[in-house]
């Protein structure tokens, strides 16, 4: 397939639409020409390719050498490529949420829509001819809105907890560092009367007694 841009001649400025992406990166073995004729045989070089699809068009996929912006705009999907592991679309899998009618997500995958994100963010255009489709997107959306209220909430929690936990352990520092200071000070008031120089009583001067003249 030819080389394109996919920001350029795919998405649009919404967010939305860029989150229908999925991407999959992979090798592929290509004839270093170069090095073909200083080696008079065929030389094979292997490249770092990506197919990335979009969600709700079962046609448009673009399969080309990985640029930078690709590995940065899918760090996720590209770091699990690099580690060996399988590189799934973010979100949450359409065959495992119950809103989702039987069949239907199976129908969805067919253009390339595995995530709950993904049908949410597809255009109405795109979305299959299902019954109750819109109702399933609004349901959908639904979900994902007490989704991120959960999980916000969680993450106030957490932050709450750990601000108490770090003030616990401030005040046990202190309270430590308190005790520290009292055992240096003991010790010190120890060490300065062991120390401290006995100073001698002085001497009562004898009186002298009168010399008798013969």
């Amino acid at each position: 397939m030819a080389d394109q841009m996919f920001d350029t001649d795919l998405l649009d400025d919404r967010v939305a639409r860029r989150e229908s992406a999925f991407p999959k990166f992979y090798m592929r073995d290509m004839i270093d020409k170069k090095a073909t004729l200083e080696a008079g045989e065929t030389v094979w070089t292997a490249h770092e390719y990506v197919t990335i699809m979009l969600a709700g068009d079962s046609k448009l996929i673009i399969d080309r050498k990985a640029h930078p912006g690709d590995k940065k705009r899918f760090a996720k999907a590209y770091a699990a490529f690099k580690e060996g592991e399988e590189q799934k679309p973010d979100g949450f899998p359409l065959n495992a949420w119950t809103g989702m009618p039987a069949g239907y997500a199976k129908n969805l995958a067919e253009r390339h829509c595995f995530t709950v994100e993904q049908l949410v963010s597809m255009p109405d255009t795109n979305l299959p001819p299902l019954p109750d489709i819109y109702k399933i997107v609004e349901r959908a959306r639904e979900f994902l809105d007490s989704k991120t209220s959960s999980a916000q909430f969680s993450k106030l929690q957490t932050q709450a907890e750990e601000q108490q936990k770090e003030l616990e352990n401030k005040d046990q520092t202190i309270s430590e560092l308190q005790e520290s200071m009292k055992v240096i000070q003991a010790r010190m008031i120890a060490l300065e009367g062991a120390q401290a120089p006995v100073v001698p009583e002085p001497e009562t001067p004898r009186r002298r007694g009168k010399v008798d003249k013969d």
